[in-house]
């Protein structure tokens, strides 16, 4: 694979150490939302504020500009 920006690969590294457990990335919500919203939800620091973010961005249907 090619055309993964520095800033981006970085973004990766953080997203899976936020969600570190493999299995919890595909079944629950976060697997859900594209790759600009978890950009995003990676701002905040607390793992149940991020969580609260993560089921209202998918159960309400927030845009990005909302988050």
């Amino acid at each position: 694979m090619a055309g993964f920006s520095v800033s981006n690969l970085k973004y990766m590294r953080r997203l899976s150490e936020m969600w570190p457990d493999e299995a919890a990335i595909g079944p629950q919500l976060v697997d859900q939302l594209p790759w600009g919203y978890l950009r995003v939800l990676m701002a905040y620091v607390d793992d149940e504020t991020r969580g609260w973010y993560v089921r209202q961005a998918v159960e309400l249907g927030w845009s990005r500009a909302v988050l």
